[in-house]
């Protein structure tokens, strides 16, 4: 399989796109600069590394050193009797 071909079934596997909605992605990462791609590239690299679910709320947050509570879960005059939908 090309590179092409790998980049659009990668994009495939995302919640709700399918092989023209991947081929889109593909092909608008082919035409960016190389210094926006570089960019795009660096930043998922870095939100794999940085970006956890809380583990109580399964919200995504920025981990700052080792928590595993999100801001809202650690906030201790928070309302735990309301349920935010």
């Amino acid at each position: 399989m090309n590179p092409l071909d790998q980049l659009i079934s990668h994009f495939e596997k995302f919640p709700g796109v399918g092989g023209r909605q991947a081929k889109r992605f593909a092909f608008h990462v082919l035409r960016l600069e190389e210094s926006d791609a570089s960019t795009l590239a660096n930043l998922i690299a870095n939100a794999r590394s940085t970006v956890i679910e809380c583990t109580s709320c399964h919200r995504y947050f920025s981990q700052k050193q080792t928590e595993e509570l999100c801001s809202i879960c650690t906030n201790n005059n928070r309302n735990r009797e309301r349920l935010l939908v």
